[in-house]
């Protein structure tokens, strides 16, 4: 019910901003295409628009400046919710866009983060684990991709790192045995909980390529001010 709340006042706010939702020579792309609007705390927006031609990613300042953050031409249009720039989660003074470099798999997304007065990028955050969506934990989680040893957690407010180690030498030896291209696939269920971040992930036995093992992580983040 949640869900279909939230959709409802969303379609509604569109349609007060005056927004281009439409294609009248293609109706199918009223299916394929969701304009929404995002309200950021500073009163700046974030808006989905599409017509015949195209469909693009709107960004408002709370003065009235916009600028097209992506967009995607005849021929795509079908494919904006699969490709390209989606919105993730807004952060105090910030926010976080998802790029899905591919519309289906096997390639993980790339995430973006923009200044939420500007609509400029700060930072191209690349491949990530996890990200928060929780104001008190502003972290978002990369793993390493040098020897895949540690995870890296980054506050998007602050700037600040740290480091939590993995298991030496598991997804390291996983990705050399070929089994998974891209080490962000062997993490699942990633959550803050309390103070506590938790993860799982998988890795091959070393003595048995058929042989998968599953390892589950936990921080407490309290020892890292949170």
């Amino acid at each position: 019910m949640k869900v279909l709340i939230t959709v409802a006042a969303v379609m509604f706010t569109t349609g007060a901003l005056g927004q281009q939702c439409q294609c009248i020579t293609d109706s199918s792309l009223s299916e394929a295409v969701t304009c929404y609007t995002v309200r950021f705390s500073n009163h700046a927006k974030l808006y989905r628009q599409f017509n015949c031609d195209s469909s693009w990613l709107t960004f408002e300042s709370s003065r009235g400046t916009k600028t097209i953050l992506y967009s995607l031409d005849d021929g795509l249009i079908g494919y904006t919710e699969k490709l390209g720039y989606q919105y993730a989660t807004e952060y105090k003074a910030t926010f976080l866009v998802q790029n899905n470099l591919i519309s289906g798999c096997c390639t993980p997304p790339e995430y973006l983060l923009f200044n939420k007065s500007t609509g400029k990028v700060i930072k191209n955050l690349g491949r990530l684990i996890f990200y928060s969506e929780d104001v008190k934990f502003p972290l978002v989680v990369y793993i390493e991709d040098t020897v895949f040893s540690r995870l890296k957690f980054y506050d998007v407010n602050t700037g600040r790192l740290f480091y939590v180690p993995l298991p030496p030498h598991t997804i390291k030896n996983t990705l050399e045995k070929g089994a998974e291209r891209y080490a962000e696939y062997l993490f699942e269920d990633a959550e803050i909980s309390g103070n506590h971040f938790s993860v799982s992930f998988r890795y091959q036995n070393p003595g048995n390529n058929d042989d998968w093992m599953d390892y589950k992580l936990s921080v407490d983040l309290k020892k890292y001010g949170y």
